[in-house]
């Protein structure tokens, strides 16, 4: 399978060649799609994680495509289990490669948007201050037709970071890493239910 075929499905691009939009299934709870990668990038997901996929960090897309498989796909397919977070240091070693080989402004907006969110998902301050940083630049770049959608991955982003900054870490990942809430934690998690 090819790096075209991960990003082919995920963007859409037979239907949208230069993705300015956002597809629901990217963050909705859908069944049917998480069946559709399970059948279709299960293993190859597996093959990123030992690192059989490691030839694809050598180029934007490939990088990219990498993320895609071990971030998204990982919370896809292993919803509500600690699974869906195992690997995300991978996922944000890959994401530190991509910008400091400056991959990331070879990519559209939405496709940069996915290479900075495991900067937003990591359990740090630091991640967050990049996630932040990324974010920034990103609405500071996008042109009109995107600005909105740019200003929102902002706000997801400054939302991340001060959960952070708060807590050193996300409370709503709490009951699925079986860790014991503080009585701080569990007053936010009454108006708060994650993203």
């Amino acid at each position: 399978m090819r790096i075209e075929t991960v990003l082919d499905f995920w963007f859409d691009y037979v239907h949208h060649p230069a993705p300015l939009f956002e597809r629901k299934l990217w963050w909705e709870k859908n069944p049917k799609f998480d069946d559709a990668i399970r059948q279709q990038f299960s293993t190859l997901r597996d093959d990123a994680i030992v690192g059989k996929l490691n030839s694809w960090l050598q180029t934007p897309k490939g990088t990219l495509a990498y993320i895609i498989l071990i971030d998204q796909f990982s919370r896809n397919l292993f919803r509500n289990t600690p699974q869906m977070y195992e690997h995300d240091a991978l996922a944000l070693q890959a994401a530190s490669h991509a910008i400091k080989q400056g991959f990331d402004q070879q990519l559209s907006l939405i496709e940069r948007v996915f290479l900075y969110l495991p900067f937003e998902h990591a359990e740090n301050l630091q991640s967050q201050q990049q996630s932040l940083k990324l974010f920034e630049q990103l609405a500071e770049e996008a042109p009109l037709d995107v600005k909105s959608l740019a200003n929102k991955h902002l706000k997801y982003a400054k939302d991340h970071y001060d959960v952070i900054k708060r807590f050193n870490r996300f409370p709503h990942r709490n009951v699925i890493l079986e860790r014991t809430s503080t009585e701080e934690e569990k007053q936010f998690l009454e108006t708060h239910k994650g993203w």
